[in-house]
């Protein structure tokens, strides 16, 4: 695909992403527009839950037993996913070689040969969602193995990995926000800002400075400061 055509299906997904609509809705979107050059047989969204792990959040997987298997992931597992959000790069692999290089996939072995079955040999691909330098989620989608992944498709990826992360970063300070504002058993003082709220609200949970900064898209040292 062209640059310019690539470019035209920014404007309608950018303006759809900026109703910040739920991940559901985002990652069918993603998989019917700007990914549906690739061919697409499925994508999945994921949010990071805590330092140590991630969330399903969207997907538009036709097998119900993977999505189950994958609701929730550690990011001490090491996969595409997570070495993607570890290293903060795009990872393509094959299907079938990801299951040789990766123990932790080879242990679910039977959900991806159902894949193999229905789809045959795929690419695998992995992205980061990024918000101020720091992951605060991912996209990964199967395509058929026969595309060849250029710099241009990379750079595309990019570009889509720091939108998804504008639009996470805001959906996440949403819901917080609305979280904290409708605890009627939370006094909220009169002089703390939107951001400070939302830090608040989380501290009240019991989170550390670190699941804070990782679930608002914020550096841990604004959290600290935002504390002080």
């Amino acid at each position: 695909m062209e640059h310019t055509e690539r470019v035209n299906i920014y404007p309608q997904f950018v303006n759809f992403l900026a109703t910040y609509p739920p991940p559901q809705q985002v990652i069918e979107a993603l998989a019917q527009g700007p990914l549906a050059q690739f061919n697409v047989t499925s994508a999945h969204l994921f949010s990071v839950d805590s330092p140590n792990s991630l969330v399903l959040t969207g997907t538009t997987a036709q097998n119900s037993q993977g999505a189950l298997r994958y609701r929730s992931i550690p990011r001490s597992i090491d996969m595409p996913m997570t070495k993607a959000l570890r290293e903060l790069s795009i990872e393509v692999i094959l299907l079938t070689q990801m299951l040789e290089d990766y123990p932790s996939i080879k242990m679910d072995e039977s959900i991806w040969l159902s894949e193999l079955e229905l789809n045959g040999e795929q690419n695998v691909i992995s992205s980061p969602i990024i918000s101020r330098g720091i992951g605060i989620g991912a996209f990964a989608f199967l395509t058929p193995a026969d595309h060849v992944w250029t710099p241009s498709d990379h750079a595309f990826l990019s570009g889509l990995s720091s939108l998804l992360g504008l639009w996470l970063a805001g959906l996440n300070s949403i819901n917080e926000t609305s979280k904290f504002q409708q605890d009627p058993e939370i006094d909220v003082p009169l002089n703390l800002g939107s951001r400070q709220l939302q830090i608040l609200r989380l501290v009240e949970q019991g989170r550390s400075n670190a699941s804070i900064a990782f679930t608002l898209g914020y550096s841990e040292s604004t959290v600290k400061q935002d504390l002080q």
